[in-house]
């Protein structure tokens, strides 16, 4: 089990550090192309819109067939998308919409890649691991997508605008091959969703959604990470520019001030490892979504650069620590055999809320200006907050517990 985990978590820190490059690429190349705050913004839009589409359906193929092959597959795929990005960049005929559409693509393959990664864990370690597991995950992911991969992919875009995606497909395809070694043990059941009559797709999808409604703890978590996802999409999607014009930073300085909050992450990690009581998991909870909105409204209100990269240390704490505990919570209390649509049900409002978040900053930036976009973005993430609080308050300490048996709502 330890040697699967580990090939588990290689191949996602090869991912997430392709990923880090390509979340710092992806805006710069689109600014390079235009000037216009709602076209920068599109971009960042197109990545989320899958999710809107294929998050239901993604769900049930998750929880019909082996996770670990699927996701070597879905790896290849994003590992050729990137490439005809290479290709595009060199040859100069990229544009503004065919970057929105190669987001797209990725975004669709990301979709289904992030549920089967999401499900096939449980499987790879006892329950009352979970948080141990993601912990080292999100430590993997800061050091990787948050710290490394937003410097190197500025860094290697002020020198080349294709190196980066260049650098993104390789780590694909090398994620990819570790995982076609971990999908060599699908023929072991625990790798395996469970068996069963298979029901239409529109039925499975209504079961999945059923058992999310009659889970009021998964619902409220979900809401949560909807309410930071609707403020982060429109944070990052106009976050290019606002460095530029407020902060006055360039390619370079923009990767390092996304690095930062890498700092925030890290701590978060290990802060994790240490609360494994239901009361410490709820406090997590209930208080770290209005750490996100204010670390939102200080970027705002007050434009310099030492206050910014406070302020996204602090973001990136709250953030982590939040996913750490609620992720764990999610995998342990939901049914092996119905945790993909589950997830695609997570994942649809809470990656959904991407693009609507990221739209309406971009509306906002093009009118009142940037500043006014992040402090939507602040009251977005608090309203959404505000909406969950009777519940998060009525909730108990003991629901927060993880037992390695519970897996009923």
């Amino acid at each position: 089990m330890r040697g699967l985990f580990l090939r588990y978590w290689a191949s996602a820190s090869c991912s997430y550090l392709g990923d880090g490059v390509r979340i710092t690429a992806l805006p710069l190349l689109a600014a390079s192309l235009s000037s216009s705050p709602s076209q920068v913004a599109a971009v960042s839009a197109a990545a989320g819109l899958p999710w809107l589409v294929f998050g239901l359906p993604a769900g049930v193929l998750v929880d019909r067939v082996p996770r670990a092959p699927l996701m070597a597959a879905l790896q290849a795929v994003r590992g050729v998308a990137a490439g005809l990005a290479v290709v595009g960049v060199v040859s100069g005929r990229i544009s503004i919409a065919a970057l929105a559409a190669l987001a797209v693509l990725l975004g669709t393959c990301e979709v289904f890649f992030d549920i089967a990664s999401h499900a096939l864990l449980p499987s790879l370690v006892p329950a009352d691991r979970l948080q141990w597991a993601n912990g080292r995950l999100i430590a993997a992911e800061v050091a990787t997508s948050e710290f490394a991969g937003p410097a190197l992919g500025g860094a290697l875009f002020a020198v080349a605008a294709a190196a980066p995606f260049a650098l993104d497909a390789a780590t694909f395809f090398v994620s990819a091959g570790l995982l076609a070694t971990l999908a060599m043990a699908a023929a072991d059941s625990r790798l395996r969703p469970a068996e069963g009559e298979r029901e239409p797709v529109l039925g499975q999808m209504l079961a999945g959604l059923r058992w999310f409604a009659r889970a009021p703890l998964i619902r409220t978590l979900t809401l949560l990470a909807t309410s930071i996802n609707l403020g982060a999409g429109g944070f990052y999607a106009v976050l290019v520019l606002f460095a530029r014009e407020d902060l006055g930073l360039g390619p370079a300085g923009y990767g390092l001030l996304i690095a930062v909050s890498a700092v925030g992450s890290l701590a978060a990690a290990a802060v994790a490892e240490r609360i494994q009581s239901g009361p410490g998991r709820r406090l997590v909870c209930l208080w770290m979504v209005p750490a996100v909105a204010a670390s939102f409204g200080i970027i705002a209100a007050v434009p310099e650069l030492l206050i910014a990269g406070a302020a996204m240390v602090a973001f990136g704490f709250a953030v982590s620590l939040f996913n750490i505990v609620a992720v764990s919570l999610r995998q342990a209390l939901t049914p092996a055999d119905m945790l993909g649509r589950v997830l695609s049900v997570h994942r649809l409002l809470c990656w959904g809320a991407l693009p609507v978040g990221a739209v309406m900053a971009g509306v906002i930036a093009s009118g009142p200006g940037l500043r006014w976009a992040l402090a939507a973005c602040a009251a977005a993430a608090a309203v959404t907050w505000l909406a969950t609080l009777g519940q998060l308050l009525s909730s108990g300490s003991q629901e927060y517990a993880i037992q390695p048996d519970t897996k009923t709502p």
